[in-house]
């Protein structure tokens, strides 16, 4: 059995949490107390889509591949999450199946929260349940703009938007630039793109090129956000 996290420093994650973070710390305390914690490996599912949705997940470390599945065996990767994420929250509010499919990119830690212990947190703490409301209608509007703008773009403008966007969301600054997130692979931005491997990589390549892309070992390097951004904005 993993060892229990503790309650102050995971109080303290819960914090960074858009819908946790107007919680006062003693709110954050007992929502902590009933969490769970869970260690994943890289390429490691933490659920399939179609299983029972029974919780959600904090994630504390690593990078998360949302994937969804088509009958005929074909992945799309619908987005990357990075620490300090939680996802599977819709399945904990209706308790139905997995819309998606999950799984580690980097060793991941996690922490869970069953659907039964939150519901009795939120008979507790009924204003948690409308910032969980207000959280997830925000979220559905910006995938929703994010599918509209995407799709006027060419393929050159959306890899460059998708890169601009692992970079500010989940890049590590290196001081001359910013590396994405381990795992960040060119089948990764096929899937996010809805394309082929192979057309990533030759945009990559043209990227590099030009200036704004380098190879790290396995991690890629954005050397120019602003150039990248002028790519997006190209008319």
């Amino acid at each position: 059995m993993l060892p229990r996290v503790d309650e102050a420093k995971l109080s303290r994650q819960l914090e960074k949490v858009p819908l946790l973070s107007v919680l006062s710390p003693e709110q954050r305390s007992q929502l902590a107390r009933r969490m769970r914690p869970r260690r994943l490996k890289p390429e490691q599912a933490i659920f399939l889509q179609g299983d029972p949705g029974d919780c959600m997940y904090l994630l504390l470390e690593g990078t998360i591949r949302v994937v969804s599945e088509t009958p005929s065996g074909r992945e799309v990767t619908l987005t990357l999450l990075g620490a300090g994420s939680f996802f599977g929250d819709m399945a904990l509010l209706d308790g139905e199946p997995r819309s998606a499919s999950t799984y580690a990119i980097e060793p991941c830690e996690l922490m869970v929260l069953y659907r039964a212990e939150f519901f009795e947190f939120l008979q507790s703490y009924p204003l948690a349940a409308l910032n969980l409301l207000g959280f997830l209608s925000q979220r559905l509007r910006q995938a929703n703009a994010r599918i509209q703008d995407l799709a006027l773009l060419s393929a050159r403008q959306r890899l460059a938007a998708v890169l601009c966007d692992l970079a500010l969301r989940q890049g590590t600054d290196v001081g001359d630039g910013v590396l994405l997130p381990r795992g960040v692979s060119h089948r990764v931005l096929a899937g996010l793109l809805g394309t082929t491997r192979e057309t990533i990589s030759r945009m990559a390549s043209e990227f590099r090129a030009e200036g704004m892309l380098e190879q790290n070992g396995r991690q890629i390097k954005v050397i120019s956000l602003d150039r990248l951004q002028q790519v997006v904005e190209e008319s």
